[in-house]
């Protein structure tokens, strides 16, 4: 049987593909560990500087399309219901106190997370508190300059031009690095969209 995810560097860029096209929308158990094997490999290759995980969605975005939809603006950024259970509060306090990272999955887990970490006081900080936990609404509009205070990593998929996401993505990530992903996604043409291709940003 052939490998269910295929791995590969090029440039500083780690490209994740998942070779069975029949199951992309069934991420069972032996895919899921093939796929905590690749990540746990990147933990010891300091040349990755992102990564890309493809063949996870159908939707599909052509540099073309891209042009087009580029001349069209966000209207505004919408508040975003959230909430953080106490337990997924101290789940996440424990990771920093043992050294290690909080990996948002999503835009919407970024905000989130950093909408809280910015209620801390410097005293709940230096008592190594992540997140306050609790509900509320994220009208957070990350954008290049952002420092991030909860959010060690992040996976995501790839956004439209002139989007708040694709500044989230650029605050994370940097510019430059993010124009040659883009530019690699492009190329190669990666599925854009919710549905489409994601990317492991570390």
């Amino acid at each position: 049987m052939a490998d269910e995810v295929l791995y590969a560097v090029a440039d500083g860029i780690a490209t994740i593909t998942l070779n069975r096209p029949e199951r992309r929308n069934a991420l069972n158990t032996a895919l899921m560990d093939a796929l905590s094997r690749r990540f746990g490999a990147l933990e010891s290759d300091t040349s990755v500087r992102a990564v890309v995980i493809r063949g996870a969605g159908q939707a599909f975005c052509s540099g073309r399309d891209l042009n087009e939809m580029s001349r069209r603006q966000d209207d505004g950024l919408e508040p975003e219901a959230y909430a953080i259970p106490p337990e997924a509060a101290a789940a996440l306090k424990a990771a920093r106190a043992r050294g290690g990272r909080i990996v948002a999955v999503g835009t919407t887990v970024v905000r989130t997370l950093e909408t809280a970490a910015l209620a801390l006081t410097d005293e709940e900080r230096a008592r190594g508190e992540a997140v306050h936990a609790g509900s509320g609404e994220s009208a957070l509009l990350i954008v290049p300059g952002h420092e991030f205070r909860a959010v060690d990593a992040l996976v995501t998929n790839f956004h439209l031009p002139r989007s708040t996401l694709l500044l989230l993505v650029s605050a994370f990530m940097g510019k430059q690095l993010m124009e040659e992903v883009y530019q690699e996604a492009i190329r190669e043409r990666y599925r854009f969209f919710s549905f489409g291709d994601a990317m492991l940003l570390l």
